[in-house]
């Protein structure tokens, strides 16, 4: 049988809650899914994740709808222990209270939704070690903004930039390359807003920094969505943003 990839929704739920099967019982809930879905990042905000994550039960829910037809039903019929567990309201209480509605039967009836997915919203898996490359890159840019001497307004605007690009990073395992697509499109519209801002510092190595961060991210883009690039040429945005 294919091995499950995260090349689309039903995919990207399969592999999570697998993880999460494999995690032992004793635990809180609460951990469990910090593991899992913030890399056990004890700062990362667990609701946005968990957040995520339902919202991703409810698209995979949805295509299926959409495109099985009449046999959509066969394809649900045990949706609900996923919805049980990733909805799970005490996230104090032992991980295998909930772990248990994660079923043999309810892992392959998800496999079954991802490759009738296959068919509809299929998406290219974007290469991990260059996108973790990308996250340290952004890690150090936002350090060295923070202690440089550069316009306020402007720094404000770039950590905010790269906070936004690195949070899309690690929400790329619940929502896969479209989270990336989304941070380079603010990011483009805040330097259009900001454009004369941006015009007068265009030579600065740090602005030049986040353009390079963004060229990356609109390459893993184009070529996960198989879309036409959202930025074009090799200069900073300046260019490519107001031709």
């Amino acid at each position: 049988m294919a091995t499950v990839r995260c090349n689309n929704p039903a995919g990207r739920l399969y592999l999570i809650l697998q993880e999460a099967r494999s995690k032992p019982e004793g635990n809180a809930t609460k951990q469990v899914w910090r593991e899992v879905l913030a890399n056990k990042n004890e700062a990362a905000d667990l609701f946005i994740y968990l957040s995520n994550l339902y919202l991703l039960v409810s698209e995979v829910k949805d295509k299926i709808n959409m495109t099985a037809g009449d046999l959509k039903e066969h394809y649900l019929t045990m949706f609900s222990n996923i919805e049980r567990v990733v909805g799970a309201t005490n996230l104090d209480a032992d991980w295998g209270s909930y772990k248990q509605f994660l079923t043999d039967a309810v892992m392959t009836e998800l496999r079954f939704c991802w490759i009738e997915l296959l068919k509809t919203c299929s998406e290219e898996e974007v290469d991990h070690d260059k996108l973790m490359a990308i996250y340290e890159d952004i890690k150090r840019l936002i350090t060295d903004a923070l202690e440089s001497d550069i316009d306020l307004t402007l720094k404000q605007i770039i950590v905010d930039l790269l906070g936004s690009i690195e949070q899309s990073i690690l929400e790329y395992k619940i929502r896969g390359a479209t989270s990336l697509k989304k941070s380079l499109e603010r990011a483009m519209g805040a330097i259009q807003f900001n454009y004369q801002l941006f015009k007068e510092k265009e030579g600065n190595p740090l602005v030049n920094r986040l353009w390079s961060i963004m060229v990356n991210i609109n390459e893993l883009t184009t070529f996960a969505l198989n879309m036409p690039p959202l930025l074009v040429g090799t200069s900073f945005a300046l260019k490519a943003l107001t031709a």
